[in-house]
């Protein structure tokens, strides 16, 4: 029985994930996972999607993914319950585009696709998984170590 239970939940997993890729435009998102829940928002597209016990937070720039957390939502929808490592693993190697992921040598761990060119960590909290590109990543850094008011 918990076999059967199993090869469903991948096959599941597998449907679910197969457009929920880095570089998938708002359109492509919303084809696959219908109607955001959330958003999108005005000044950076950012939105949310639910599909059965998952959700999806998308930011978006110069019209593509480059920043999806995946989590599963608690009992009721309320609170938030860890993905397991097999679905971990199938979001990262859908979102991977054929590269293939290395640990993240850098204090903040994770994982780096072999060309260093899209990253993924777990999330303390909550347990869900982060998947951004270094653009991304470099952008956010930028951010949040200029001072306010300092110009970019």
């Amino acid at each position: 029985m918990k076999t059967i239970a199993f090869s469903a939940a991948l096959f599941l997993l597998a449907a679910f994930s197969a457009h929920a890729q880095i570089g998938a435009t708002l359109e492509q998102c919303t084809q696959h996972f219908g109607k955001p829940t959330r958003g999108p928002d005005p000044t950076d597209g950012s939105c949310t999607f639910i599909v059965g016990k998952i959700f999806v937070a998308a930011m978006f720039h110069d019209g593509t993914a480059d920043y999806l957390m995946f989590g599963r939502r608690g009992h009721g929808g309320r609170g938030e319950m860890p993905l397991t490592n097999t679905e971990i693993a199938a979001l990262m190697n859908d979102n991977a585009g054929g590269r293939k992921w290395l640990l993240n040598a850098d204090p903040a761990g994770g994982w780096v696709t072999d060309d260093g060119t899209i990253f993924a960590s777990k999330m303390k909290s909550g347990g869900g998984l982060v998947i951004q590109t270094k653009d991304r990543k470099d952008r956010d850094a930028t951010a949040t170590s200029t001072p306010a008011g300092a110009a970019k």
